[in-house]
């Protein structure tokens, strides 16, 4: 694979110059497909250049943020409920204000392995109700 500097535009909003994976073959994707937007930790894409295993791709959130694009390297997922499944989005930056009511509390990436490469979370879930779920970490049950 090589890495190929591109604009990549999503939701509103351009990445400059952002590094990208050229793959010199795929399968398994079927239909039409315009490559695959990693979103994982920068640690992920390590090895990436044959020449020097150790130099790091720039992600795309690094890259908003970098251009001053958006305010910092923070996803905020919203998870859609049964009773409003077209309600989730995916915000970059910071959490949409709209998307939640009170404080946030920010829950540590796990210890455990595999999950600790990606962004692997400790939960527990509670069913307060047939259609609503709670996450919580292990400190907040």
């Amino acid at each position: 694979m090589g890495v190929d500097l591109d604009n990549v535009a999503m939701g509103g909003v351009t990445a400059s110059n952002q590094s990208i994976g050229v793959a010199k073959a795929s399968s398994g994707f079927g239909g039409q497909l315009d490559g695959i937007l990693g979103l994982g930790p920068r640690g992920l894409n390590a090895g990436t250049f044959a020449s020097n295993p150790l130099k790091m791709v720039t992600t795309f959130t690094e890259t908003l943020s970098a251009e001053g694009r958006i305010p910092s390297t923070l996803m905020a997922l919203t998870m859609p409920l049964a009773l409003k499944p077209n309600g989730g989005s995916l915000d970059f930056g910071a959490p949409n204000p709209s998307k939640f009511i009170g404080n946030i509390t920010y829950t540590p990436i796990t210890q455990n392995k595999p999950a600790r490469a990606f962004w692997g979370i400790d939960v527990s879930v509670r069913f307060v109700h047939p259609f609503v779920v709670i996450l919580c970490d292990r400190d907040h049950v």
